[in-house]
């Protein structure tokens, strides 16, 4: 990066304390400096506009910003990584099966009943029924990287998250517009297409050999669609609106866009309504569902009521959901995590307020969060009186300082905060994932919806 002063004030994935580039980032940095980077960045976001790539912020439609930079994953790293996430995957879905059978945990005292009892994306009506593989075959997982330059767990993601479209598209764009030659042998983002398909199959009732199969999306409307017109595309499944859902005599019908009904036996579920009941206890359209599926004929990916699994509460016990039911310790630690129900963790909160990050329990996407050290002494007292009302709808987090890593800005390179979104299918990880950034200088918020970016992610084997 001879172009351009490049001083991280954090732990940098690229440079280290010396100055020097780390692993295989001593050949790919020089090999930025040949290319025309301005060049490069307008051919990315217009390739990326023309295809279609956007997704929906609180703002409305926004463009898929991706940055020029790739981050390259070394194997040993991605090693730990991904048997750290099979852990995590194996206890979170032994976790959400126990909750809609026997409660275990709960009963033994591991976590405080409340933790079920309370969560908003339980679904007690799921009690019965039968789940054909695991609860939450497709588990998005929220990576950090702090000072000590060691990655953490920050959320769980267990319901059908998105992103793995947007890591797709953004390989492909990359490897058009940013001719590099990868250091090493890179492994295949693509390779999670296969994966999904996978899970989706082996969703099938009982007796399906070969299930029909589709992606329910309410259409434009709902902020992932270009996900949604991708995967399906790749998986080579038809996308049907819930408005052309029915159900006849215990099955299934959809009719595709200008198609006519068929009987599906596998949904491949990512549309926004995600309950089988809204907030005032009326049944929504997926309710519907129920029938075929207590009758073995119908199965969804993922399973209603796998939010249990993702709940910021649950993060807060994670580690004790990998002792109880694997007896082993966690490979990937979390990011210490506070129940503000409990007293004197609401305290030691309170106390340091301006040293944590303050989240909704159910909200996602960014939204509601509150990061002490950048917030106004206003908002922190707001969050602490909403905390002292309704202690059980907050957690609180430790503030991890995200590692940075070299982002092109305003015609220069400069260090800009990170995270990695990678995904489990079933019990297989995806070989990379989405790499987040944070494209305004010294912010810590990289979601999408909240003005974030994105980067290649290059897992070298």
């Amino acid at each position: 990066m001879a172009r351009t002063p490049y001083a991280p004030e954090h732990f940098d994935e690229a440079i280290d304390a010396e100055g020097e580039a780390r692993g295989h980032y001593a050949e790919l940095l020089p090999a930025l400096d040949a290319l025309d980077l301005d060049e490069a960045s307008a051919g990315l976001r217009d390739h990326l506009a023309g295809l279609g790539v956007d997704f929906k912020s609180d703002d409305g439609p926004e463009e898929f910003t991706l940055d020029l930079v790739p981050r390259l994953i070394e194997r040993e790293q991605w090693e730990e990584l991904e048997s750290g996430l099979r852990q995590r995957a194996a206890a979170l879905n032994t976790f959400i099966a126990d909750v809609y059978s026997e409660q275990l945990i709960a009963r033994e005292g591991a976590v405080p009943a409340r933790l079920i009892e309370t969560s908003e994306n339980l679904e007690p009506e799921m009690v019965g029924v039968e789940v054909r593989g695991p609860h939450a075959p497709v588990i998005g997982f929220d990576l950090v990287r702090g000072d000590d330059g060691h990655f953490r767990i920050l959320e769980d993601n267990c319901m059908n998250p998105s992103g793995i479209a947007y890591a797709l598209a953004a390989r492909t764009a990359v490897d058009t517009f940013v001719p590099l030659q990868p250091p090493a042998e890179r492994r295949d983002i693509a390779y999670a297409v296969e994966l999904l398909a996978k899970v989706i199959a082996a969703a099938a009732p009982d007796g399906v050999e070969d299930p029909s199969v589709a992606l329910i999306s309410e259409g434009e409307e709902n902020g992932a669609w270009y996900e949604h017109q991708a995967l399906a595309e790749r998986l080579g499944i038809a996308i049907v609106h819930p408005d052309d859902l029915e159900v006849r005599d215990g099955r299934l019908y959809g009719a595709p866009l200008g198609g006519r009904p068929v009987e599906l036996q596998v949904l491949y579920m990512r549309d926004a309504v995600a309950k089988l009941r809204d907030e005032h206890g009326d049944p929504t359209w997926q309710h519907a569902l129920l029938e075929p599926m207590r009758r073995g004929n119908l199965s969804t990916v993922s399973a209603f009521g796998s939010g249990v699994g993702d709940d910021k509460l649950t993060h807060a016990y994670s580690e004790e959901l990998v002792r109880f039911y694997l007896g082993e310790e966690p490979i990937i630690p979390t990011v210490r995590t506070y129940d503000m129900a409990v007293d004197e963790h609401r305290e030691e909160v309170f106390d340091r307020i301006e040293e944590m990050v303050v989240k909704p329990r159910a909200e996602l996407g960014g939204r509601g969060v509150v990061i002490g050290a950048q917030s106004s002494a206003a908002e922190r007292e707001r969050v602490i009186r909403d905390v002292r009302e309704t202690p059980e709808d907050y957690v609180a987090q430790e503030t991890v300082r995200l590692s940075t890593h070299p982002t092109w800005c305003d015609g220069r390179i400069e260090p800009r905060h990170i995270d990695l979104r990678a995904f489990a299918y079933g019990d297989e990880i995806a070989p990379g994932g989405l790499t987040r950034v944070a494209l305004e200088r010294g912010s810590l918020v990289v979601n999408s919806t909240q003005g974030g970016g994105a980067k290649d992610t290059w897992v070298l084997a």
